[in-house]
């Protein structure tokens, strides 16, 4: 028997984008004393995956910052590619709320959801929404890949091999290789 708390198989897998929209997914990471890195996985409605990314860094962000840049460096991926509808998937939920414009601060964090707004309004049509971490295991482990420091690699249209088993858990629902 299966407790209330604990989520259904259905409500864990990722949730394609509308028809003609391409699915960001980012999320961020903080290692303690060494640095940060950002991680994305962008697919189409049917699955497909355009691109990935992870990239390092030695700077020492607080977490809130490092998950604006992962959004930041998401919304960049896709302008490199020319695309312009964009749903933005992210497991900060204040974050998520500034770039809504649910909740405005005046602070570094604000400031720098505000630099994203107007990138995003350059790109085109992006949606922001809000998913927790069991529907954005795959960007979160891509935050965590071994990366050099300082540096980005990015995967255009065929995902490197340790990605692959990960990419169809996520689309099953079925968790044996991510957590």
């Amino acid at each position: 028997m299966r407790s209330q708390a604990e989520p259904k198989e259905e409500d864990q897998r990722w949730k394609p984008p509308t028809a003609g929209a391409v699915k960001i997914n980012v999320d961020a990471a903080c290692f303690d004393g060494q640095g940060t890195g950002w991680g994305v996985v962008a697919r189409d409605q049917n699955g497909h995956f355009p691109f990935g990314a992870v990239k390092r860094s030695r700077i020492q962000w607080n977490p809130e910052e490092v998950e604006v840049l992962a959004v930041d460096f998401g919304l960049e991926m896709a302008r490199r590619r020319g695309m312009g509808e964009v749903e933005m998937e992210s497991d900060c939920q204040g974050i998520v709320q500034q770039l809504r414009r649910e909740e405005r601060r005046e602070t570094e964090v604000g400031l720098m959801c505000e630099d994203v707004r107007i990138k995003a309004q350059a790109l085109g049509l992006v949606r922001w929404y809000w998913e927790g971490r069991n529907k954005n295991r795959l960007a979160h482990k891509i935050a965590h890949l071994d990366c050099n420091w300082d540096s980005e690699e990015v995967w255009d249209d065929n995902p490197p091999q340790v990605l692959v088993p990960l990419l169809r858990e996520d689309a099953t629902g079925n968790f044996a290789t991510i957590d």
